[in-house]
């Protein structure tokens, strides 16, 4: 019977390889784990989120949000691109990339344990322990933990998405469980933030032995290391401008409003953020297979692959429009004038799957022009727009502007990368 089911699913899957032209076999086996992953470690954050949204004052988890921005806003301080380059040389059998990479990020994330100590002390300087302290924490455990979760990288290279399931939520209940307990003894945003930085870092370390222990990696070569740092050099230089895109409206949001707005405002993006990470996520299951594919084989999937993702997106954005005002009502009822804001949000779910599924591309096929270009421009696009936004609209103007700046990026980036692709292969 178990047999019988087996061979119909496996007939299927190849069935639809004729419309989708992707191995669905491989998605089939890589979506699973990457799905049950997603399901859990979502249904854990959203009962962390609930526990937020019940127990801490919204001053209070305003500046928590306004403090942990802070800290992933010089998150480009850290290697940021190593992760990719390690999921590529591992997906060629170069398992000795993943020890070289944590080496390397763990040097060179020093320079944000620095800043993150210099921007605490400024705000101590100016009586601030409220956000002064907790960035003193931040500037203890980020590095660390920014580090250590290579191995999330490592077992996407391996194809190991099994274990990379099993890690991932583990470390989100853990992390979960003592946020928990952190708000049930303290609602002093000093004390959270530290336990945020602790814990983050004890985590991350935890699965990092746990994975060098099962697959025990060795050295690397010298032509191998060459090319993954001149990779993590490439995609860390573009993540500069991302790092402060991807946060500046928290930031901005806080100083032309007040921590309540931000929480607001936070809260909401909780559904919307976990949407968009499941749709990352699926891409990231073919990410090892769009390493293989050749400029013409992505050329010529780059138009189709983009359709499929704007009807996917359009369809996530309309049912999340019908039910999102249930959702806060029920789940979130503290958080009810947060439905509108989280319904103007929902409408980025067209553009994530064609944008990152671009980034996979040139990454795969080395296209450091689009790369620097399309995301250099686009990032400077999105930071003045989010300023102006918040500037002139508040919370409104913001999304409005999140909005705007992805489709702007976006559309530059597929040009940027045609144009390029057709170049390789003419």
């Amino acid at each position: 019977m178990l047999n019988a089911f087996k061979g119909a699913a496996t007939r299927l899957l190849l069935w639809s390889q004729k419309y989708t032209k992707t191995d669905m076999r491989y998605v089939a086996h890589g979506g699973f784990w990457m799905s049950l992953n997603l399901v859990l470690s979502s249904a854990v954050s959203v009962a962390l989120a609930i526990v937020f949204a019940n127990l801490l004052p919204k001053e209070v988890y305003g500046y928590y949000k306004y403090v942990l921005s802070v800290g992933s806003l010089f998150g480009f301080l850290t290697f940021t691109g190593m992760n990719a380059a390690v999921s590529q040389a591992v997906a060629r059998g170069q398992d000795g990339a993943f020890p070289y990479a944590v080496r390397i990020q763990l040097k060179w994330n020093l320079l944000l344990a620095v800043v993150l100590s210099g921007v605490g002390i400024y705000y101590l300087l100016n009586g601030s322990q409220k956000l002064g302290i907790p960035l003193l924490f931040l500037a203890i455990g980020s590095p660390l933990a920014a580090a250590y979760t290579t191995y999330g990288a490592y077992l996407g290279g391996k194809k190991d998405f099994k274990t990379a399931s099993q890690y991932s939520t583990a470390a989100v209940v853990l992390y979960a469980l003592t946020m928990c307990a952190a708000v049930l003894i303290t609602k002093d945003v000093r004390w959270l933030a530290a336990t945020y930085a602790i814990s983050s870092a004890v985590i991350a370390f935890l699965f990092h032995r746990l994975t060098v222990r099962k697959y025990q990696p060795q050295g690397l070569e010298e032509e191998e290391r060459k090319k993954m740092l001149t990779l993590g050099k490439h995609l860390s230089l573009t993540n500069v401008l991302g790092s402060l895109a991807q946060y500046v409206d928290s930031i901005v949001v806080f100083k032309f409003g007040d921590a309540t707005e931000l929480a607001i405002y936070a809260f909401a993006n909780v559904i919307p953020d976990r949407l968009r990470g499941f749709m990352k996520r699926a891409l990231g299951i073919v990410a090892p297979k769009i390493a293989d594919k050749t400029p013409r084989e992505a050329y010529v999937s780059l138009g189709l692959r983009i359709a499929q993702g704007l009807i996917v997106g359009a369809a996530l954005a309309a049912v999340y429009w019908l039910l999102s005002p249930f959702v806060f009502k029920y789940i979130f009822p503290q958080y009810v004038v947060s439905t509108f804001y989280s319904q103007l949000i929902a409408l980025g779910f067209l553009l994530v799957i064609p944008a990152t599924y671009s980034s996979q591309v040139m990454q795969a096929q080395h296209l450091y022009t689009p790369l620097y270009v399309g995301t250099t421009i686009g990032n400077l696009f999105r930071i003045f727009a989010i300023i102006a936004g918040g500037f002139f609209g508040g919370v409104i103007g913001v999304i409005v502007a999140r909005l705007a700046a992805n489709v702007f990026a976006t559309a530059l980036t597929l040009l940027l990368i045609r144009r390029d692709l057709r170049k390789l292969t003419a």
